[in-house]
C-alpha cells in the first residue's frame, strides 16, 4: 500500500469518527478530527474513488494508455495472465485472445 494510500484511509478514518460523533457541529473547530485545510480530506475522496474504479475493463471499452508496461489480462478462455501492452494496439502475446484487462496492483512492501 502506497503512503498516500495510508494517508487517505487515515484522513477517511477521522471522517467516519467525526460524522458517526453525531456532535455538535457549532464546535467542529475544537474537535481533535477537524482538519486544518480541506484539501487532505478532498485528495483523500479521490485517492479513495480511484481505488474503488479499480475494475477489469475490457477491451472492446477502451486499451490502455501506458505501452510498453505490463497489465493483468483475462483471455477468451478465462485464463489470466500478466502480458505486456506495446501501445500500438497489440499486446506481446500469440494464439490467444485478450478481452479484458486490469492494471497490475502495487508490488508488496513490507511494512
Amino acid at each position: 500500500m502506497t503512503d498516500e494510500a495510508k494517508q487517505a484511509i487515515d484522513i477517511l478514518q477521522k471522517e467516519i469518527l467525526c460524522v458517526s460523533r453525531e456532535c455538535d457541529t457549532s464546535r467542529c473547530r475544537e474537535c481533535d478530527l477537524v482538519m486544518p485545510d480541506r484539501e487532505p480530506i478532498i485528495k483523500a475522496y479521490k485517492v479513495a474513488i480511484k481505488a474503488l474504479e479499480q475494475r477489469w475493463i475490457p477491451v472492446s471499452e477502451r486499451l490502455p494508455e501506458d505501452e510498453n508496461k505490463d497489465y493483468l489480462v483475462c483471455l477468451d478462455d478465462g485464463y489470466i495472465a500478466t502480458i505486456m501492452y506495446d501501445g500500438f494496439g497489440k499486446w506481446l502475446i500469440d494464439d490467444a485472445e485478450i478481452i479484458a484487462w486490469i492494471p497490475l496492483p502495487e508490488p508488496y512492501t513490507e511494512d
